[in-house]
């Protein structure tokens, strides 16, 4: 996109004048530095949600007992079982309620008893971990990821 948008530019000088109007370069200034704002809390939230599950498996909760998001859960999949099957993601995994999220049924080798989410989720409930807090550029400016149990699990 950023090439698309310098060839636009270059268009608009050659064809149209040779200096953009000031509210086109505003314009542009706003978004690109929302882009980058954005993309900066975007890697704070997986950092935060990495550090939030490293502390999970620290006490001894192994890697399949712990819904860490898509990479996370496919990842710990093909460790696994070596494949992912495209075919596994067709159906509703079974479990707890509401909270199977859409992606499940791709890692089966992943059992959850934790998970690790923004908070606010309704069909989790608190766990003994603390939740991970991380700075964002954008407002709220202080966000968190929590540890949360999943419903009909236990603690072994």
């Amino acid at each position: 996109m950023p090439v698309a948008i310098l060839f636009l530019l270059l268009l608009y000088q050659q064809w149209v004048a040779p200096n953009l109007p000031a509210a086109s370069i505003a314009a542009l200034t706003i978004f690109a530095l929302f882009a980058i704002a954005g993309t900066h809390d975007w890697y704070a939230a997986y950092r935060a949600r990495v550090a939030a599950i490293n502390e999970v498996r620290a006490s001894g909760v192994p890697r399949t007992e712990i819904q860490g998001g898509f990479e996370y859960d496919n990842w710990t999949q093909l460790e696994q079982t070596g494949r992912i099957d495209s075919q596994v993601g067709n159906s509703q995994p079974p479990g707890p309620g509401d909270c199977w999220y859409y992606y499940a049924s791709y890692a089966p080798a992943v059992h959850p008893r934790f998970t690790v989410l923004f908070p606010g989720t309704a069909c989790a409930t608190p766990s003994q971990y603390p939740p991970v807090t991380y700075q964002a550029w954008l407002p709220p400016f202080h966000r968190q990821i929590d540890v949360e149990k999943l419903p009909n699990s236990t603690d072994r």
